[in-house]
């Protein structure tokens, strides 16, 4: 079983994000999905694939070329988690700000709950920070 979660969230950041394919979202999310750390302000949550695929949208129109790597990952029990790195171009508008035409690099790490072969539980601590001071949007 840790073995098949270790593959599935390969998959999820292969399927998603690499390949872009927002069908595998509704193929890998349940139905019932929570997912913390990715909403608009702190403490916001997310429930359900739709909600995902919204923030999904807004990032791959602003970075096209966007490619996670999957640096570690850790399994025990129904958890997983993968410390990854993010880089892309910002050649799109889809952070409603004109794109800068230049390199992000972030990283973070995504702590996952998976049940019937399904995440259904997940914690984002990504670099956001870091990634609006590359974009112009916080001051460095």
């Amino acid at each position: 079983m840790l073995t098949d979660n270790k593959a599935l969230i390969h998959r999820w950041f292969d399927e998603v994000w690499n390949n872009k394919r927002e069908a595998a979202i509704r193929d890998i999310l349940a139905p019932d999905v929570i997912i913390h750390g990715l909403g608009e302000s702190s403490g916001d949550v997310m429930s359900g694939p739709e909600s995902f695929v919204q923030l999904w949208k807004k990032f791959v129109s602003a970075f096209p070329n966007i490619q996670v790597t999957v640096d570690r990952v850790l399994a025990e029990e129904d958890y997983v988690l993968a410390l990854c790195s993010v880089r892309a171009n910002h050649t799109g508008r889809g952070f409603g700000i004109e794109p800068t035409n230049g390199p992000i690099f972030f990283t973070g790490t995504v702590l996952i709950r998976v049940k019937d072969g399904k995440f259904c539980e997940g914690w984002n601590h990504f670099d956001f920070l870091s990634l609006y001071q590359q974009l112009g949007i916080v001051a460095m």
